[in-house]
């Protein structure tokens, strides 16, 4: 069975996971605040989940819960009504004060000390195209620590302005996550995540050598596979096998690498996968062995909606009331796409992972039939300055010169 493909769908939420526990007086939220630990429980049962509907047998799969929870909860701040109760209920949240949670979530997370973890949200939106409620944008800045920003979306330019953003809080792991802004799209809220760790002990280069790895359909490739012994968690049953390698001196990151057991197939794992089962996969109890993990990186990018709506989030994307998020002159407001990229590079030295979630905000426009406009005939022309309004150029044009003689 494929390592690498378990690898893919798990490591972004274990890193997370991970980051997550409890380390000491930071993670303790002060009174009237919410608990990190309370939302990062949810997050993590609302990313397996996920991970279960976007499963492919024998394709790589890797996303960032934490990612895509954060964008989706500070979408839902501007919801109300059915809509936001279908969003927090979905990810499991409909009891929590979301705003409280972030913070203290947020706060607990971009304090680490043994290793490298930031967590960065931002809110963009074009003026001409939508009003965003004051309210709304405050709990944006003052709980998700959100850049606002404004731009032209008719702009081309306004494409890599928000890439450029992706880019530098994913370490530039992921430079071109939006291709373009349709002209119904108003807003964009973005969470990008990245993690950079080194092993608590290091596998030696020397020892990696050059193995067969098997894919899911019985080929084999070449890959360099690292080994060490070590003493770490490890758990194991009659289905699997879980090891646990930490980050740092203080190991206050860990990543576990569960195989299943052979015969078994990762697909049955996977499926039977949410917070529960990973908690008991995931015990500290530890124990010395070999271990071998190959050396590798891994990118995964896909749309999320569908997989969405198969967990029961379907009025945000289409009978939805965004009221508490603004007005656009162009119609009702509507979640169009939700997107995600993660990227993972495992090596001798640590890992280094990266994640970022775009929530595409969209005015819905009343439908019109198409049009055919064919200068088949006479016809006028202008050429205005639209920032004065000056006609620049202007005439009626009978017998057009054919522009190739």
């Amino acid at each position: 069975m494929s390592t690498l493909k378990l690898l893919a769908p798990l490591s972004a939420a274990i890193l997370l996971v991970a980051a997550c526990a409890t380390t000491g007086a930071e993670d303790k939220p002060a009174k009237g605040e919410g608990d990190p630990k309370v939302l990062a429980s949810r997050n993590n049962q609302f990313g397996f989940e996920l991970m279960g509907k976007l499963h492919e047998e024998g394709e790589n799969l890797f996303i960032s819960p934490v990612s895509i929870s954060t964008a989706l909860q500070m979408t839902a701040g501007g919801a109300q009504g059915e809509t936001r109760d279908e969003m927090a209920k979905a990810m499991h949240v409909d009891d929590l004060k979301l705003a409280a949670h972030n913070k203290a979530l947020l706060d607990a997370l971009n304090s680490r000390k043994d290793f490298k973890l930031s967590v960065a949200n931002s809110l963009w939106s074009d003026k001409a195209r939508v009003t965003l409620k004051e309210e709304f944008v405050k709990e944006c800045r003052d709980f998700f620590s959100a850049e606002v920003r404004t731009l032209n979306f008719s702009d081309k330019a306004s494409v890599k302005v928000i890439n450029d953003w992706i880019a530098d809080k994913t370490n530039q792991k992921i430079t071109n996550m939006l291709d373009a802004i349709p002209v119904d799209a108003i807003s964009y809220l973005v969470n990008a995540v990245h993690f950079k760790g080194g092993w608590s002990h290091e596998f030696s280069k020397d020892a990696t050598k050059d193995g067969d790895f098997t894919l899911n359909d019985g080929t084999k490739k070449r890959l360099p596979l690292m080994t060490q012994w070590e003493d770490c968690p490890y758990n194991e049953s009659a289905d699997w096998q879980a090891v646990g390698l930490p980050f740092g001196e203080d190991r206050q990151a860990i990543m576990w690498f569960i195989l299943p057991a052979k015969g078994k197939k990762l697909g049955d794992l996977v499926a039977k996968l949410d917070a529960d089962a990973f908690a008991a996969m995931t015990k500290p109890n530890y124990n010395s062995g070999t271990i071998t993990i190959p050396r590798f990186k891994v990118r995964y990018k896909a749309g999320l909606v569908d997989a969405l709506k198969a967990l029961g989030m379907k009025k945000c994307f289409g009978d939805a009331d965004f009221s508490r998020f603004g007005s656009s002159t162009m119609g009702r407001i509507f979640i169009g796409r939700v997107l995600h990229e993660a990227v993972l590079e495992v090596n001798e030295q640590g890992a280094e992972a990266a994640a970022a979630t775009i929530v595409e905000m969209k005015a819905e426009s009343a439908p019109s039939d198409p049009f055919t406009f064919k200068a088949d005939r006479p016809f006028a022309v202008a050429i205005v300055d639209r920032g004065s309004g000056s006609v620049l150029f202007a005439g009626a044009i009978y017998d057009p010169e054919r522009l190739d003689k």
